[in-house]
């Protein structure tokens, strides 16, 4: 794994961006505040992963298997489904 702290060759650094959700009809908004970034990028034939802590100005680049790309949305299902279960 890769990691490194200058990412301007392929973005400009950025605060973390704040901005305000209702949770539930009547509740007072709240604020959130986007931790990371992810970018999964295909090259030919091979995947790799990138992910920016906005909170550390920091960028991590990993390779990826074709399995675990093709596993993505079965893993999303999971973590939706335990949200939706009371795991949040």
């Amino acid at each position: 794994m890769t990691s490194t702290t200058d990412d301007t060759a392929t973005d400009t650094a950025q605060p973390p961006v704040f901005h305000e959700t209702t949770q539930r009809r009547g509740e007072m908004p709240a604020m959130e505040t986007l931790l990371y970034t992810a970018e999964l990028i295909q090259e030919g034939g091979t995947y790799k992963l990138i992910v920016r802590d906005r909170l550390r100005n920091t960028v991590q680049t990993t390779p990826i298997a074709k399995k675990a790309v093709e596993k993505l949305p079965m893993f999303l299902s999971m973590l939706n489904s335990k949200q939706a279960n009371g795991y949040q």
